[in-house]
């Protein structure tokens, strides 16, 4: 993880990252989209990945994914906690893919 916070001021403004299953480090998605203009991440989701729905339906919604107190202790500029869009992808082999992403999100 910490390679992966090294690199957040390479990446470009008006960019897309796609990250890794499952990789959900509240303080490196939060500084990579408020680091700079018009970052965003895609991420698929793991079936446990906890959120709360703020809007939409159950399969296209705009959820919150609480910050955990212990990523807040090491970073205590990160919010309580950040939003993101849940997306429903094509079912593969009988199970429909998640991912969240940042693209459709206003700020929180």
């Amino acid at each position: 993880m910490v390679y992966a916070k090294s690199l957040l001021p390479q990446i470009p403004e008006d960019s897309l990252t796609v990250f890794d299953k499952g990789f959900l480090p509240a303080e490196i998605l939060c500084g990579l989209t408020m680091g700079a203009r018009n970052r965003h991440f895609l991420i698929p989701a793991k079936s446990n990945t906890c959120w709360d729905v703020i809007s939409g339906t159950a399969d296209d919604a705009t959820v919150r994914v609480r910050v955990s107190p212990q990523a807040r202790k090491k970073c205590a500029a990160l919010p309580e906690s950040w939003g993101c869009a849940r997306d429903p992808g094509p079912p593969c082999a009988g199970r429909r893919n998640v991912s969240g992403n940042s693209v459709h999100v206003s700020a929180f």
